[in-house]
């Protein structure tokens, strides 16, 4: 337990935190990983917008890294940061930059960590809002059950903004592991972007594309 601390801060607007720490007493101290303990109160103390900029940096070269920081650090909502990672923001981001160069439709299925066998999530990347009261019931057609929504505004720098709509979904047939798991998501990414432009029915015949 801490049971005191001190603050220091010098003419740098540098601040350092001392902490005294005791453990209950007849208790061993136990050997400490220090360099794991860093890097843990590190990860700790970075802002959000400190691990988007290095994952730009990590994932695409300059000028265009230098770029996206600038157009998007700042323009996540809050909601966005608490439930995605700065990593995940790049690859947001380079979705979102193909539907601004003209490809209106992208998508993403995937899975999050903590989810259960027959739970994925899916992104749907707009540069206009939409209706999630439409979309919604095209979900169900394909023999899957809509668990939350959540929606993000990105506004970027200029003004304009780009639009992030994250749904969960859960499928009680075991869907998901009906085959190679990439080829699951090649074939209900193409379903849904089919329906979405009209090339085809938002109809019951959809659950054949998770099933067969």
């Amino acid at each position: 337990q801490v049971v005191d601390f001190t603050t220091r801060v010098n003419e740098w607007s540098l601040a350092r935190l001392h902490f005294v720490l005791t453990v209950p007493e007849g208790s061993t101290i136990p050997d400490i990983d220090v360099q794991k303990v860093e890097q843990e109160i590190s990860a700790a103390t970075r802002s959000w917008d400190e691990d988007y900029a290095d994952s730009v940096r990590a994932q695409v070269g300059e000028p265009e890294s230098s770029r996206l920081i600038a157009e998007y650090a700042g323009s996540f909502p809050e909601a966005y940061k608490e439930d995605s990672t700065g990593e995940q923001g790049i690859a947001d981001v380079l979705q979102l930059e193909a539907v601004r160069g003209g490809d209106r439709y992208r998508y993403d299925l995937y899975r999050d960590e903590d989810s259960q066998d027959d739970e994925r999530r899916f992104k749907l990347y707009r540069d206009e809002p939409l209706s999630l009261t439409k979309i919604l019931p095209l979900f169900s057609h394909f023999g899957v059950e809509t668990t939350d929504e959540r929606p993000y505004d990105i506004e970027r720098p200029d003004g304009s903004s780009v639009f992030i709509y994250d749904v969960g979904l859960r499928s009680a047939t075991g869907a998901w592991d009906n085959g190679d798991a990439a080829d699951i998501e090649t074939r209900f990414i193409a379903a849904v972007a089919a329906v979405s432009s009209g090339a085809a029915q938002s109809d019951q015949l959809n659950e054949l594309v998770l099933s067969a």
